[in-house]
């Protein structure tokens, strides 16, 4: 395993900002030097901005402009209760309103796990703000509605032998954040069950801290919308011919994701990106802090070989 990278991304570079509905926004940013692009950098559940800081630190360094912001519900960002304030069509619309106020006409977008989620549907609904798209760990996440998303579920059962997503019927329950929050060692324990245990013990410390901190309830709210009418409604949204991507695609797949199944990421790109390449690390879910420089040399061989 690669850990060599440590380091802290620098508080003086985060700022705040007011979106248009309303929310506070908390993100880092580094502008670009001698014409290099942006990389925009999505995290997933649950975690912050500083999930990124190896990608951060080696690309800034580089004199790639960054931007990361703690999305919806984490970290510094606000952190509403009601599940239909994190509909994607929303939140992707908080991310433009960031690049806007940062005059950032387009970026190089990188998600994981939910952030891959997020990326997926700034293609569907902004494709004209993305210039490339690369995910880690999960791969494009086509639109789907209620039924189809539990349908989904039953299906990864049936392919895979076990329960892949079957906790997220947990995690949609009204109380699943009280339940969480008052056993919070089986919360500890479930970091270690999620992939935690491939990272440094400092990376693990971070990411139990972010699972404690702030409780559970706004975090959770990122999954509700696909097992309600909202993430239906959203993707009527969706025009049908931005379903497929258009721009170069990097997935980084991880042999041993136990969530981020590689074949599921694989079967979505390959039927919607046609401009793909994929590579596969021997890595669990958390890729981007426990394999660091296999992940940085990835995204930028990709990077110069497309832009």
């Amino acid at each position: 395993m690669n850990r060599s990278l440590s380091s802290k991304m620098d508080p003086a570079a985060y700022k705040n900002l007011t979106v248009s509905r309303g929310f506070n926004y908390h993100y880092f940013i580094s502008p670009a030097r001698d014409g290099k692009p942006t990389i925009l950098f999505l995290h997933g559940f649950p975690s912050t901005s500083s999930d990124w800081r190896h990608q951060v630190i080696f690309f800034r360094n580089l004199g790639y402009g960054v931007i990361v912001p703690d999305l919806l519900g984490y970290g510094g960002t606000s952190k509403p209760l009601d599940p239909a304030e994190y509909n994607q069509s929303l939140i992707t619309k908080d991310v433009i309103d960031i690049l806007d106020a940062e005059k950032i006409d387009k970026v190089i977008s990188v998600g994981h796990d939910w952030g891959s989620v997020v990326n997926s549907r700034l293609i569907n609904f902004f494709p004209e703000r993305i210039s490339a798209a690369s995910f880690l760990a999960v791969g494009y996440i086509p639109p789907k509605g209620r039924s189809n998303w539990r349908a989904a579920l039953e299906q990864t059962k049936n392919t895979f032998g076990r329960e892949v997503f079957g906790y997220q019927l947990f995690l949609v329950e009204d109380d699943a954040a009280e339940i969480i929050e008052k056993h919070k060692k089986r919360a500890k324990q479930l970091s270690c069950e999620a992939g935690f245990l491939t990272i440094s013990p400092q990376d693990k410390a971070a990411q139990t801290a972010v699972l404690l901190k702030d409780g559970f309830q706004s975090s959770l709210n990122w999954y509700k919308p696909n097992f309600s009418d909202l993430a239906a409604k959203d993707a009527e949204l969706i025009p049908l011919e931005n379903y497929d991507i258009k721009q170069p695609v990097l997935f980084i797949a991880c042999s041993k994701d136990f969530v981020g199944v590689p074949a599921i990421g694989y079967h979505a790109l390959s039927t919607h990106a046609k401009n793909l390449k994929t590579t596969e690390l021997d890595a669990g879910h958390w890729v981007l802090l426990s394999h660091p420089t296999d992940v940085n040399r990835e995204l930028l061989s990709w990077i110069q070989e497309t832009l």
